[in-house]
């Protein structure tokens, strides 16, 4: 599992995944009775869905949905233009339950008729959790840290449609990209 060095979240042996998002894939949404495409992220009751979300208020949450900005292949997480949390399959969820994963719950989603089921994926975000958000602390979520034994379940699974990236290069890349977005032109 994975060790803390010097009391920072370390990615050795962990991988970044993320939905597809190509031409012929599914783009996600995620609606409720009163949803307004101009104002997504804002419940009926004006609170953020992000912030509801994040204090584990779910009891208050409208009845939520999964909705198409883009049709398209349906893969095991799906490219959300609304990133309020990773959507995932009921091939993932049941991996993560099947394994006793750590650091997650789910929400289901109403689907449309001939979809098949799709959660809402919640991270408690805490440094040795199997499942984490990337990069630490993320908010929102659009890709998932996971440990070795979480991506080796998903592939036993066949699960698909995914973008895999080994966890230091993407930190790496992610630690460049705020330097370069810190320093003033």
């Amino acid at each position: 599992m994975l060790k803390q060095i010097g009391g920072r979240r370390g990615y050795a042996g962990r991988e970044v995944i993320e939905g597809c998002c190509a031409d012929d894939d599914a783009w996600a949404l995620i609606a409720w009775d009163g949803w307004d495409d101009e104002r997504w992220w804002e419940l009926p009751d004006g609170r953020a869905i992000d912030e509801v979300l994040a204090a584990g208020d779910l009891a208050s949450l409208p009845p939520l949905r999964l909705a198409f900005e883009r049709g398209g292949r349906l893969g095991d997480i799906l490219w959300s233009s609304t990133p309020v949390a990773p959507i995932v399959s009921q091939r993932f969820a049941t991996v993560l339950a099947d394994m006793g994963a750590t650091g997650y719950a789910l929400v289901p989603l109403a689907t449309p008729e001939g979809i098949p089921p799709y959660f809402l994926l919640l991270l408690d975000d805490n440094d040795f959790d199997d499942v984490r958000a990337f990069p630490q602390g993320a908010q929102p979520v659009d890709r998932l840290d996971v440990s070795r034994e979480v991506m080796a379940a998903l592939r036993a699974a066949h699960a698909d449609c995914f973008h895999v990236e080994h966890a230091e290069a993407a930190s790496q890349r992610e630690r460049m990209r705020q330097l370069t977005v810190a320093i003033p032109s």
